[in-house]
This record gives C-alpha cells, structure tokens and sequence, in this order.
C-alpha cells in the first residue's frame, strides 16, 4: 500500500465531491469493483453498462485495491474531471454509464438491481431459517 498515493487519490476525489461535482463515490477496498458497483446500484435504484477491461474475473472483480474509486458524474463533467485526474496524476478511466435496471459488466455478469437487491437483503434470514435461496429465485 502506497498511503502517498492514497492520500493523493483520496484528496483529489474529495475534492470533487465538496465541488459537488461526483454524483456518487464507492471506494474499491473492501470487496472491489463489482460489489462497489452491486452497493451503488441497490443504493440508487438504478443500474450500469460496464466494460471492467482485461484480466481473470477474481482479480478485475473483487481486487481489493487501495487508492480507487469508481464515481459517477454527468456526461457534462466527463472531460472535465478526466482532464483534471491526468493533470494531478490520478489515473482516471471510463468505465460505462449509468441507467437502466440491470447491472451489467461485459461478458462478466448481468444481474437485475432487482435481483441484486433481493440476494442481499434475503440471504440472512435465509440462512437463518435454514432453507437456500435458488439463484432464480432473486430473478
């Protein structure tokens, strides 16, 4: 871990928040980009295309990495922000859009936020009462 760079990468992303720039920020460290993207879609009811890039699913879906956040801000603010990230040296990278009611990361996963949604919340209680949720169930 770099806390150099985290603090760099931190600051600069807070600064767009307090900017009221960032519409949403979901850190990577704890559980990676697709349990940020899962958390951010059931959060806001609304779902996202992604390209994730290249590399083993483990590793492009659940790398705990320090020092990323995925945000979401308006197609207005895109260049902007970019432009901005390249200048301080804070790598930046289009990952998709928002919208729509599935979340759907290339050739990787494709989920309703419903069904997301339904996994999270009931697993629990399902554990608890010893019966197993079927994954078409959530569906």
């Amino acid at each position: 871990m770099d806390l150099a760079e985290e603090k760099r990468h931190g600051d600069f992303v807070r600064g767009f928040i307090r900017a009221g720039t960032i519409c949403t920020c979901h850190d990577l460290s704890d559980g990676g980009l697709a349990v940020a993207l899962a958390e951010t879609c059931m959060a806001s009811n609304l779902g996202a295309t992604v390209d994730a890039g290249e590399g083993p699913d483990h590793a492009v879906l659940f790398g705990e990495d320090q020092a990323r956040y995925v945000v979401a801000l308006s197609e207005a603010e895109v260049a902007g922000f970019t432009a901005s990230a390249t200048e301080a040296g804070v790598p930046v990278r289009r990952l998709g859009t928002a919208g729509g009611e599935r979340l759907s990361i290339a050739g990787r996963l494709d989920l309703t936020v419903r069904a997301l949604t339904v996994a999270h919340e009931s697993w629990f209680p399902s554990y608890m009462s010893g019966t197993v949720m079927e994954p078409s169930a959530a569906a």
